[in-house]
């Protein structure tokens, strides 16, 4: 009766770890949540790009928005929104102070981008700094140069240093950094362009800049960020040598129609 008794208690105590195992490879690493909230949120940027296109605004405004200098300063967005949205997924694996003090890292970091994306929105509407940076290229992209310097310390001091701090790794904030070299190299090109950019004031629109540069370019606030952009669960897997082809329709975790298969009956 004892024998049986441990038996039966070996036996739950396995299939308890049997379950946590498959719990536990089933949920997605920091690293795989990161990448996938990539992919959806590089699409959903697509999209938009694509609405703009089919919009009717001024050239100019157009050439403005697809400049490599704006493009890079998207991507650092996209960087910086995404590694929020993996963190928000991941949250219930850290202390609710370690989680404060990523969100409050992030929120500074993107008040001043979205500032500094302010600053760039006057610099191209308005006439006279236009001129301004006609006469004095040079002192236009070394400020440029020295204020996105400033963008790139303050971040690896609060962002990226609080997120490796959390996560034990500085690998996961290191995409955004890499983008803000990459626009620091792009100030003197991005000047160019200011100097010979020609456009009908009557024409340039502020609400068309409010709606697709700065709603379109700016740092989502943190609560804007769904943690469900970074779901952390694996989509699971099925091995079709056990279905037949009766099929039904669902949604994956992130949305999209897929065909599931019903399991053969023995």
């Amino acid at each position: 009766m004892r024998n049986q008794f441990l038996q039966t208690t070996l036996l739950l105590l396995a299939l308890c770890l049997s379950s946590t195992l498959s719990l536990a490879q089933e949920k997605m690493s920091f690293e795989e949540t990161l990448f996938n909230v990539k992919e959806i949120m590089s699409t959903s940027d697509e999209q938009a790009a694509t609405t703009r296109r089919q919009a009717k605004l001024d050239a100019a405004l157009v050439g403005f928005l697809e400049t490599d200098f704006m493009t890079k300063f998207k991507e650092i967005r996209l960087e910086a929104e995404s590694l929020a949205a993996t963190f928000k997924a991941h949250q219930m694996d850290f202390q609710a102070s370690e989680v404060t003090k990523v969100r409050k890292s992030y929120t500074a970091i993107a008040n001043k981008f979205n500032l500094k994306l302010r600053d760039i929105k006057y610099d191209f509407l308005n006439k006279k700094k236009l001129n301004m940076i006609r006469k004095y290229p040079d002192m236009y992209s070394g400020n440029l140069e020295n204020s996105l310097r400033e963008l790139q310390d303050e971040y690896s001091q609060t962002f990226e240093r609080d997120v490796a701090d959390v996560t034990g790794s500085d690998t996961y904030a290191a995409g955004p950094l890499v983008a803000i070299f990459g626009i620091i190299k792009l100030a003197v090109e991005f000047t160019d362009y200011l100097t010979r950019v020609r456009y009908d004031a009557r024409r340039m629109k502020e609400e068309h800049l409010d709606m697709y540069l700065i709603e379109a370019f700016s740092f989502r606030p943190w609560d804007d960020i769904m943690a469900s952009e970074g779901n952390t669960e694996k989509p699971y897997e099925e091995e079709e040598e056990y279905y037949d082809e009766e099929e039904e329709h669902g949604l994956n975790p992130f949305g999209e129609t897929k065909t599931k298969k019903k399991k053969k009956k023995n």
